[in-house]
């Protein structure tokens, strides 16, 4: 009898699991499977159409555009808000292209252009540059998003990189609404000055009174100027050209420096490949800025017409 007893317990164990392997088998594993590729599946349509949809503004395209693309005839432009707002591309001509980063400081036109040297190009390259020295800012972590698991992304990236950032479509989360915004702005339908141009967000001079209170000076970043002049060194065949984009002349009133921001620009020009335009002071009206940095669309028309002339003037 104990051992009739002992079969009979054993079957009723054994009923419980095989049902589950059962259910593992016919529902839990096609489950899984079916969520895996549709979560896939979403996060390749997502990142293909939306986070790197070719719209102008679109920081996250850029980034993959330099480490994917060669371009053999494009004129590349590196830089920060300055440059996204102050270059019109189609204007300056057909091979340019504007990789401008908003809230993107010289690390990161410093990455644009090692990528850039990579490639065997023979075009100039132009690159916005600040008065008040080569200085670090990455910028927003969605621009890097797509490619977290380049090293030297990575590596720019800095604090802002995280594990999540490896993971398909989960590296997106709390980015999706921005790079659908980005998308959205890039339609047809949608005009050319909403995508690089912020609006309005105050009379201009507002901007010049808060300038007036807000003195700035020149602070070069010994890390980047020891980078970009080890670069300078190793890659001459390229033409470099330095461009500085308007400031309103109200940001000269407070600017402490001067003297030199005009030296370093000197220093840069010892090198036989590199060329600085210094279109700082160029007078404009108060018409032709969002505020004391940036030009409007009307302001990035009229500097780019103007740099058009000046790039083609070999004096």
């Amino acid at each position: 009898m104990e051992q009739n007893n002992s079969s009979t317990s054993n079957s009723r164990q054994a009923l419980p699991r095989q049902a589950f392997y059962r259910f593992l088998q016919r529902f839990l594993l096609p489950f899984l499977a079916i969520t895996s590729v549709s979560g896939l599946f979403a996060h390749w349509a997502f990142e293909r159409y939306i986070v790197l949809g070719k719209a102008t503004a679109n920081g996250a395209y850029k980034v993959h555009r330099i480490l994917t693309e060669t371009h053999p005839d494009e004129i590349p432009i590196f830089g920060s808000s300055r440059a996204n707002g102050s270059f019109i591309a189609n204007i300056l001509g057909k091979k340019y292209h504007n990789y401008g980063l908003d809230g993107a400081f010289d690390n990161v036109s410093l990455f644009f252009l090692k990528e850039e040297l990579k490639k065997n190009k023979k075009t100039p390259i132009i690159i916005e540059l600040g008065m008040e020295g080569l200085n670090p800012s990455t910028g927003n972590a969605m621009y890097y998003l797509p490619h977290a698991s380049n090293p030297s992304v990575k590596a720019l990236m800095g604090d802002f990189y995280k594990p999540w950032h490896l993971i398909p479509l989960v590296k997106y989360y709390g980015y999706t609404e921005a790079y659908t915004d980005i998308y959205l702005k890039s339609l047809p339908t949608t005009t050319q000055t909403t995508l690089a141009w912020s609006k309005q967000e105050a009379p201009i001079e507002e901007f010049i009174r808060a300038r007036l209170k807000m003195p700035t000076v020149f602070r070069n970043d010994s890390g980047l100027v020891k980078a970009l002049d080890t670069i300078l060194r190793a890659h001459t065949t390229r033409k470099i050209i330095f461009v500085i984009p308007p400031y309103h002349s109200a940001y000269f009133t407070t600017f402490e420096g001067e003297k030199e921001a005009q030296a370093y620009l000197v220093f840069l020009t010892t090198f036989s490949h590199v060329r600085v335009l210094d279109c700082g002071h160029f007078s404009y009206p108060n018409s032709l800025f969002i505020n004391t940095t940036h030009l409007n669309y009307e302001g990035a028309v009229r500097f780019s017409t103007e740099l058009r002339f000046l790039l083609n003037d070999p004096s």
